[in-house]
């Protein structure tokens, strides 16, 4: 037995909690009104996806046998039970009708066995709980057909007795359908006429349920189907009230019809059968869903001989003009002084249909430009976000796709300025589905800085520049900002004030990441600088504890 409920019970300490609560709110007067007279007589146990028939396989026949299921619940009229228990509940499995027929294996579920009789005391419990006490096997001798019922019998001390029944079949059919694959549209529309036989030792006398599904709309509906929608339907399901013996076979008179026109992608339909009232677990509609409105669907006697052994089929259907989709990568800038070791977010490839990385090969193959060195991030990050793998000395590098949203990076060590110097990053991708592979390399730029000159050599008293960066081994300069800059690492023989200007830097642009103050930012990050903002904001954390102690010391 197990619980699909979604809900877990309080322990001993919320039992206690939510006695208190109620207590308060009594005193209060905001306790909630007791339940109406006869509010337990509106319980009723609900008996879900109970088989019509239990197909067992004949004596010797060693196919999977599934075991006997059905699934319980509080149920009520009005919906007002939904959340009480259903008390003292116990399941009875009556099997004295297969005596002889059948032998009768018991899980270790807590039930219990006596003769033809299973028991399975269920407690106290509301919501969904499932149950699958036995298996079935066809003792020798057993013929196919008919061989008796499973009579269920649930009690409980606060709703009515329930009382369902299960044929029992000796043999089972094995249905199938028609061979699935891929068709090439040659128009905006599709359709899909369904076909499904029985290849088994036993026929399906209860009827047969047809159920389709679609990732675009189907184009029409049958009034003897059911619906999802009546819209912009992507599922129907219809019963059909036919016998279908072994060796027999159907093809539905009609199709079903669907409009790809959005589907730049092409999309799936797909369809299943099973005996009428053997649904498979949650896989129905339902005989509350909508009808349709349109003409009436049949079944026409088709040789079942080419249909495969499944019980369900799926078609894939290409764009007209077959699938396309253009990948094309985006280049960045690498934008620093010489000496710093700085990340940079390394762009996913887009594309014009949304299409995701379907078709892409990573990873993606990152050239570096001279004068800029990868390096291993295996010690110096340990997020959630993925790093590129240096490799011939850090002059190339492989970038795997990082999960969303934190993506993948490349730490780099900017070596030295060579003016005008590009890299290149290059996105592999299927040339079948991407034939154009032009816009596949895209150019990764350079704006370094040397630490001698230019606006990162160490900016003047009170200056300021675009972009600019605190050179390590620069003056420190008094009230100096450079926005959007990133701190530098100390040069040798540099001055304090190297730091200092990084630090200025970073709080006149916002934060290490180049304004955002996010670490997965796309642009650079300082490594060092990483380490001194946590100290600086360790040290702003304990001046703020230190005043607020005083205050209330002198409170």
């Amino acid at each position: 037995m197990r619980s699909r409920s979604g809900r877990y019970r309080a322990g001993a300490s919320g039992t206690v909690s939510a006695w208190l609560a109620a207590a308060a709110l009594t005193v209060l007067g905001l306790g909630a009104a007791a339940s109406p007279a006869g509010a337990a007589d509106q319980l009723s146990i609900a008996v879900m996806d109970l088989p019509q028939s239990y197909f067992v396989p004949v004596h010797g026949d060693t196919a999977y046998v599934p075991p006997y299921s059905v699934a319980l619940a509080t149920g009520s009229a009005d919906g007002s039970g939904d959340e009480t228990d259903l008390k003292n509940v116990t399941a009875v499995l009556d099997l004295s009708s297969l005596r002889g027929a059948v032998d009768v294996g018991l899980h270790d579920s807590g039930c219990t066995r006596q003769d033809l009789v299973v028991t399975c005391p269920l407690g106290d419990f509301y919501q969904r709980t499932d149950l699958a006490p036995l298996t079935l096997t066809a003792t020798a001798g057993t013929p196919v057909g008919a061989a008796g019922s499973i009579m269920l019998t649930v009690t409980a001390d606060n709703a009515p007795t329930e009382t369902r029944s299960t044929q029992v079949v000796i043999g089972r059919p094995r249905l199938a359908t028609a061979r699935g694959g891929t068709t090439q549209m040659t128009s905006q529309t599709a359709a899909v006429t369904p076909e499904f036989g029985n290849h088994g030792d036993v026929a399906v006398t209860q009827g047969v349920t047809l159920h389709v599904t679609s990732q675009v709309p189907m184009a029409g509906t049958y009034r003897n189907c059911r619906y999802n929608s009546l819209s912009r339907p992507t599922t129907a399901e219809c019963d059909f009230d036919v016998r279908l013996p072994p060796g027999a076979a159907f093809r539905t008179d009609g199709a079903f019809s669907f409009d790809g026109s959005a589907a730049l992608l092409g999309f799936d339909v797909g369809y299943a059968v099973w005996p009428t009232g053997n649904a498979p677990e949650y896989g129905g509609l339902g005989a509350g869903a909508a009808h349709g409105t349109g003409g009436q669907l049949g079944l026409s006697a088709i040789d079942g001989g080419s249909l495969l052994d499944a019980a369900s089929s799926s078609e894939h259907f290409v764009p007209v003009g077959g699938l396309h989709v253009d990948y094309a990568a985006v280049g960045f800038e690498i934008k620093g002084t010489v000496g710093q070791t700085l990340r940079f977010k390394v762009p996913e490839p887009v594309n014009d249909k949304h299409a995701g990385d379907d078709w892409v090969k990573p990873p993606q193959r990152l050239t570096l430009p001279a004068g800029v060195r990868a390096l291993d991030a295996s010690d110096v990050y340990q997020g959630e976000e993925v790093y590129c793998a240096p490799a011939s000395g850090g002059r190339t590098a492989t970038c795997p796709f990082g999960s969303e949203p934190f993506g993948a990076y490349v730490l780099v060590h900017l070596d030295k300025r060579v003016p005008g110097a590009t890299g290149t990053l290059f996105t592999p991708t299927d040339t079948t589905v991407d034939p154009d592979q032009a816009n596949n390399t895209a150019v990764v730029t350079t704006d370094i800085t040397d630490i001698t000159g230019g606006a990162g050599g160490g900016a003047a008293a009170g200056g300021s520049g675009a972009g600019g960066h605190s050179g390590a081994g620069g003056a420190s300069s008094s009230g100096g900002s450079a926005t959007g800059g990133t701190s530098g690492t100390s040069g040798a023989g540099g001055t304090s004030g190297g730091s200092g200007g990084g630090a200025s830097a970073a709080a006149s642009a916002g934060g290490a990441d180049g304004g955002t103050g996010n670490l997965a930012a796309t642009g650079p990050i300082d490594v060092p600088l990483i380490v001194g903002a946590s100290a600086l904001i360790l040290a702003a954390g304990t001046v703020l504890v230190a005043v607020r102690r005083r205050r209330s010391g002198a409170a």
